[in-house]
């Protein structure tokens, strides 16, 4: 009679999701004969999945909270160790305000973007596309100054990230009005 070594599920804990965010993370096992295949007690945050044959459980998550489930990981010849999980997933980032005033040409111009959610911060900023001639935006503090140096209409989004690495975004529409 032949005695197999346990099976042991790893990692301890899994990272924490956000909202619209894609989420990945392998739980693998260790010990006894593989191959292994996972199966799942209890739910998964909505929106996520978990591959029976590599443990990846994957997906985006579609809401908010704490979701508790067991792993459970079965070798070739019938053995088996489980491991229990919460995954707590974060609101999505929001990022505020919904539109900014406009500006006038040779004026200073200055406004704030802040963010809300994912793992309450601190969080970085930045731009996709182009801020108006003569503006920028500080990636730490969200604030967006300058002297715009002509009239027209600029379109752009801000993009505001966690400290998780999550990220969520706004479209802009800054007009510049020409100099009185």
């Amino acid at each position: 009679i032949t005695v197999g070594t346990p099976v042991t599920v790893n990692p301890a804990s899994l990272a924490v999701g956000t909202v619209g965010n894609a989420y990945r993370q392998t739980v693998t096992a260790t010990g006894g004969t593989g191959p292994y295949t996972y199966a799942l007690t209890g739910s998964l945050p909505a929106g996520l999945t978990l591959n029976t044959s590599s443990g990846v459980i994957s997906g985006t998550p579609t809401g908010s909270g704490s979701s508790t489930f067991t792993v459970t990981a079965t070798d070739a010849v019938g053995g088996s160790g489980s491991r229990g999980y919460t995954v707590s997933v974060n609101p999505a980032i929001a990022i505020a305000p919904a539109t900014l005033p406009a500006g006038t040409a040779g004026t200073a111009y200055s406004q704030t973007v802040s963010a809300s959610g994912g793992n309450g911060g601190p969080y970085t900023y930045s731009v996709v596309g182009s801020l108006p001639a003569g503006l920028s935006l500080d990636g730490t503090s969200g604030v967006i100054s300058g002297t715009p140096g002509g009239a027209g209409s600029s379109s752009f989004s801000i993009v505001a990230t966690d400290g998780n690495g999550a990220t969520g975004s706004r479209s802009y529409a800054l007009t510049v009005n020409a100099a009185i």
